[in-house]
């Protein structure tokens, strides 16, 4: 009997951990489009519905930002102190200020890519 109420305890102090640990879902902010391959002065000959373009602003962008797991660097396209994190083709950047958060990326349709969704 005392295994099985150490068994209940463990189980229960497990089950516990891990709701308190998982994520809830959370609305996101942002936009999206629906574009060809080309971002820029693309071909009048490329189809223009290859790729789902997602930009995401505020606390989902925050979020995806501080989860990406490597070192921020000098946004190459801003000259306002504003940090870049990539990971293949995400980006996201935080602002000079700290409190301005925006991630990129890019689905391409057929492959099921991450693709970059923005250039400078």
């Amino acid at each position: 009997m005392k295994n099985y109420s150490k068994f209940v305890m463990v189980s229960l102090a497990l089950v516990s951990s891990i709701s308190i640990s998982a994520s809830s879902e959370q609305k996101i902010v942002g936009t999206y489009m629906l574009s060809g391959k080309t971002i820029i002065d693309a071909p009048d000959n490329e189809p223009k519905n290859t790729h789902f373009r997602i930009y995401l602003s505020g606390a989902s962008a925050k979020s995806m930002y501080q989860a990406m797991k490597v070192r921020a660097v000098k946004n190459e396209c801003l000259t306002d102190g504003s940090l870049s994190k990539s990971i293949g083709g995400t980006e996201c950047i935080k602002s000079a200020s700290g409190k301005v958060f925006n991630c990129s990326f890019a689905i391409n349709i057929q492959t099921q890519r991450v693709e970059q969704a923005s250039v400078c």
